[in-house]
């Protein structure tokens, strides 16, 4: 179960973290309020590809982290089967920068 995002640099947000509590299902929001780029946060976070476009302009790196609650053996398994690899810890923690300065 996800417990907290948080997201730097990446597009327009600067720095947000987003805590979730039991029963939370749905994110709602104004057109523009960055639901999307919080989804898009957490498929990076789960491993699908970035690109350096995705940085927030003037800044050299984006950072997706993810706090976990895996009490149960199984949602361990689940996590890790999602991820391809074995999980450590409950933080998961993805980062995207730029090579070789600025585009």
């Amino acid at each position: 179960m996800l417990r907290e995002l948080s997201v730097q640099n990446l597009a327009l947000i600067e720095d947000v973290r987003v805590e979730l509590h039991p029963g939370f299902c749905a994110w709602t929001g104004e057109t523009g309020a960055g639901k999307s780029l919080l989804l898009g946060a957490l498929g990076l976070l789960l491993g699908e590809r970035g690109s350096a476009e995705l940085i927030r302009t003037g800044t050299e790196e984006l950072r997706v982290t993810g706090r976990f609650e895996l009490t149960r053996p199984e949602q361990r398994e689940a996590a890790e089967a999602i991820l391809q690899s074995a999980i450590d810890e409950d933080d998961l923690m993805r980062l995207l920068a730029r090579l070789g300065g600025h585009p």
